[in-house]
This record gives structure tokens, C-alpha cells and sequence, in this order.
């Protein structure tokens, strides 16, 4: 679930699917949102002979249906500098719907993604640490539905609306106090 631009490293979650599939051949990643690489990774799909594993879905207004739907949420974003992945609500709403994440260690996402507990997270570009996690998932369900009812639990008590709001008042009041 994201906006297909470059900084999101679609391709590089794309790029480890030919290797997941030797072990796990049911793999079916959907891709939900729209943008300009789009063209791009249809066409590295079907280069890659991904048709049948690769799901196009296209902007969606209400994205809950595809996390109900998955196993595990990949997002392999990228920041050498010009991109930032600021806090990934996208992240927030995979683990709110008690799935184990893979991802990018880079921008917000180690804010969201507790180490081990309720995913991992891999270096920027390391395809073979983001395969090699993302297969560790798939081959150990008990493992990705104890990260995934810890992610819940995580965003519950993290990052609750409450737990927001209190938050950004906090800050103002702070900001507010040196003025």
C-alpha cells in the first residue's frame, strides 16, 4: 500500500519475488496505489515472469480489505538523502491490522517496527537481509502471527489517536514554552 514512486523501492521487493517463489511458489504480492512508476514495475514484473504472482490493484480509498487479506507487509523504502519515508502510515496501519512487517530501516519506520518483536527491519537496498527476512516469515507462521499481535498491541498503545493528540500537545506546549 503506497504511492508507486520511486523512494518506495517497489522494484526491490519485486526484485527478491523470483527468489521467495523457489520456497514459497503460492507467493502473491499485491501492489495497491497508483503513481508513476507503475509502468515500470508492470513491465519488471513481466520481465521477471511475475504475472501470476503480482497484483496490480491501483489507488484504493479503503486499503483495510488488503491487509486483511496478507501475510506479511514488505515496504522497501529508500533514503540516500533526497527521500524520506517521514513516519510511514502505511506501516502504522499494516501493524494496526496485526500484520509482521519487512522493512527499510530508514526514515519512520524504526519509530514503528520494533526489531524482532514485531518485524525487521534491513538496510537500505539489502535485498538479500529483505529476502532472507520476508522468507523467515513465510516459513515460520507462528513467528509472523506472534510479530503481528505484538505490532497490534505496539500501535495500540504507541500510536493511538489519544496517544497522537497528546503528543503534538506535548510538543506545542513545549515549542510554546520558548517562545
Amino acid at each position: 500500500v503506497a504511492r508507486l514512486t520511486e523512494e518506495k523501492g517497489m522494484e526491490r521487493v519485486i526484485g527478491v519475488l523470483p527468489q521467495l517463489l523457489r520456497e514459497n511458489p503460492k507467493i502473491l504480492y499485491l501492489v495497491v496505489g497508483g503513481g508513476p512508476c507503475e509502468e515500470q514495475l508492470r513491465l519488471q514484473s513481466k520481465t521477471l515472469g511475475l504475472e501470476k504472482h503480482v497484483r496490480f490493484l491501483g489507488p484504493q480509498s479503503n486499503p483495510q480489505p488488503y491487509y486483511a487479506a496478507s501475510d506479511i507487509f514488505a515496504l522497501a523504502s529508500d533514503n540516500p538523502g533526497k527521500w524520506l519515508d517521514t513516519f510511514g502510515l502505511t506501516l502504522v496501519e499494516a501493524g494496526a491490522s496485526g500484520l509482521p512487517v519487512v522493512a527499510s530501516s530508514t526514515g519512520g519506520p524504526p519509530e514503528i517496527v520494533e526489531q524482532g518483536k514485531t518485524g525487521f527491519l534491513v538496510p537500505v537496498g539489502d535485498r538479500a537481509a529483505f529476502a532472507q527476512f520476508t522468507a523467515k516469515l513465510l516459513a515460520e507462521p507462528e513467528l509472523a502471527h506472534q510479530f503481528g499481535t505484538a505490532g497490534r498491541e505496539r500501535i495500540r498503545t504507541e500510536f493511538s489517536i489519544e496517544n497522537m493528540v497528546d503528543s503534538y500537545v506535548a510538543m506545542y506546549r513545549e515549542v510554546q514554552r520558548h517562545l
